[in-house]
């Protein structure tokens, strides 16, 4: 296991933490930090992947998740859109005032 006060413990205890060790084919402490680089790149492509599959059958299917939308077809829509300028005439406002 990993001892957090290894160098406060006697060269003897040490020694038998160590034989233990080799006993038992282990080794100690924190781990010497490697990780598995290639795999891990492997694994962030191959889910970089899916991902990128995922979006391009969420744009393939459109309407999909706006299944209200066909049950009102008959009923006027509440969402006045563009009918009163919208953005282009907010930014043709805001011109105007910047001009004066």
């Amino acid at each position: 296991g990993y001892y957090p006060n290894w160098k406060q413990l006697s060269r003897e205890d040490q020694k038998a933490v160590l034989a233990e060790r080799d006993r038992l084919g282990t080794k100690g402490g924190k781990g010497d930090g490697k990780t598995n680089k290639p795999q891990q790149k492997n694994w962030k492509k191959q889910v970089k992947g899916l991902k990128k599959k995922i979006a391009a059958l969420k744009r393939k299917t459109p309407g999909a998740d706006s299944s209200d939308d066909e049950d009102d077809k008959d009923e006027p829509s509440n969402d006045a859109g563009n009918a009163f300028g919208g953005r282009t005439e907010k930014s043709k406002s805001k011109k105007k005032k910047q001009s004066n």
